[in-house]
């Protein structure tokens, strides 16, 4: 009666579910001792199964998906035929017909892994800035990593769904650390990548623009009446533009961020160009578009401000 009642035993695991990521592997350990009487009928995950004697041993890859293994104990062309269990020398003990294949199933469910690729600027030139520490965050881990050479800090093989926090916590020398966070989900078997930039220490040039203005008026007597003189003093004055050019090379980080005598002006500014003349050429270039003329001129100037500075004196400017 033992092997009639082993017949209709099935695995331990028998319709249960697991979860298993990527790259590991799960041993499953049939405590009823039964898998070895089995064979494995389909796998519909598209992982590696291994078999060692009673114990089930899988290993999904980047490429397997959810799905269920089914084993069974009798060929499916064998239902239906007889089976017939005697005592050796004795009489038949038991004879019936199979009614199923005696099928056991195990449904697997997969987590699949993604990456974050992180890479740091320069704001202001668009190079890559090494040596800048950031800080990624999920899942209770915190992680510190120094972008490389070409600006990138990664990292790797983190569970699908997971929620991963980016931050800054140094940045590199000659640069200002913004404190921009910055929150990913990972993707299954996709690399979400991630820019952030810098902009370069920058301090403060404060210009102050004077210029006579009128600021009293003084009356006295003449033979021919009243007479008014203005009284002029320095004073601020508003709205006076003034061009900066660097008088050295301005390098911050290893990159360049003004050349000596290169002046920079704000966008949609209004400049003049100082004896400009359209000339040809047989081969050029600018910003990777193949030109065949262009403007050569002596400078670039904003244009001037109309504003006449006055001498500081009085001044007659009008008798009654």
């Amino acid at each position: 009666m033992a092997l009639v009642k082993r017949h209709d035993t099935l695995p331990s695991w028998h319709n249960q579910e697991v979860t298993i990521k990527v790259r590991d592997s799960l041993a499953l350990k049939d405590v009823n001792n039964i898998l070895s009487d089995m064979t494995l009928e389909s796998n519909s995950m598209n992982s590696t199964i291994k078999q060692d004697g009673n114990t089930l041993i899988i290993t999904p890859s980047a490429d397997s998906r959810n799905g269920s293994i089914f084993y069974w104990k009798v060929p499916q062309n064998e239902v239906g035929t007889s089976v017939v269990y005697k005592k050796p020398k004795e009489q038949v003990m038991v004879e019936f017909h199979l009614e199923s294949s005696k099928q056991t199933n195990l449904k697997v469910n997969i987590i699949k892994l993604g990456n974050v690729k992180v890479q740091k600027i320069d704001g202001d030139t668009g190079k890559p800035l090494t040596d800048t520490t950031l800080r990624f965050e999920y899942a209770g881990v915190s992680k510190d990593i120094t972008t490389d050479k070409n600006g990138v800090a990664e990292i790797k093989d983190i569970p699908q769904g997971t929620k991963v926090t980016i931050s800054e916590v140094t940045a590199p020398n000659g640069f200002v650390n913004k404190g921009e966070i910055k929150t990913v989900m990972i993707e299954p078997n996709n690399t979400i990548e991630v820019r952030l930039d810098n902009k370069a220490q920058q301090g403060l040039l404060k210009l102050t623009k004077t210029g006579n203005k009128v600021v009293d008026v003084e009356q006295t007597e003449s033979e021919y009446g009243a007479l008014h003189s203005f009284i002029f003093d320095y004073r601020p004055l508003a709205d006076v533009t003034y061009e900066i050019e660097a008088v050295e090379d301005i390098v911050v980080g290893g990159a360049t961020h003004a050349k000596a005598g290169e002046k920079q002006y704000d966008y949609n500014s209004e400049v003049e160009l100082v004896n400009p003349v359209a000339d040809t050429v047989a081969t050029a270039t600018f910003r990777g578009a193949d030109v065949d003329w262009y403007i050569r001129v002596d400078n670039i100037v904003l244009k001037k401000s109309t504003i006449t500075p006055q001498p500081n004196k009085k001044r007659i400017v009008k008798y009654p």
